[in-house]
């Protein structure tokens, strides 16, 4: 991440690819994550030197009322299109190691580094087991999507990370 060591503080938006963001609310003007918002809020944000952006991992929403993180964006393919839109802020994507397979996660996350001149980073959740009982809406995504919790998550991040190393440093 040598590409956000250039400010000793960076400073970035979180979580613009889900519908209703960060703020969990009725209120009629919360964030539509629709693509365009998605662009100009990029694109305002590169002119305004902010450092990154960094999307929430979201497969299903929350329900209710406003089905909070409802309408998403899959976190790989938003930071290859946000970052093919703008010059310099970097964007990251966020990889649920337990749903995708680490060698195909690399390979993306590869690709997109060299796409996209070093500006793409991944976001790994750890998923670790003393939390996800506690956050029922986390668990419910990795039912839905026929997962459990998986006692292999640190083994796959592990992997995951070696993976996009090799990939980084083979040529081909």
């Amino acid at each position: 991440m040598a590409y956000l060591d250039r400010n000793k503080l960076s400073l970035g938006l979180f979580g613009a690819n889900c519908s209703g963001g960060l703020a969990t609310s009725t209120f009629p003007e919360r964030w539509d994550a629709t693509w365009d918002n998605n662009l100009a809020l990029a694109r305002m944000a590169d002119e305004a030197g902010l450092d990154f952006m960094l999307p929430l991992g979201r497969w299903i929403g929350y329900g209710g009322e406003t089905n909070h993180n409802g309408s998403n964006f899959e976190t790989l393919t938003w930071a290859a299109g946000i970052l093919a839109a703008t010059r310099r802020i970097m964007a990251f994507g966020t990889v649920h190691v337990t749903l995708i397979n680490p060698v195909f996660a690399a390979k993306q996350m590869v690709t997109c580094h060299h796409i996209l001149q070093s500006r793409t980073d991944p976001n790994i959740p750890p998923f670790p087991l003393s939390w996800l009982p506690k956050n029922p809406q986390q668990k419910r995504q990795l039912v839905r999507l026929g997962r459990t919790v998986a006692y292999h998550c640190v083994s796959y991040s592990l992997r995951l990370y070696v993976t996009r190393r090799g990939f980084w440093v083979t040529p081909g």
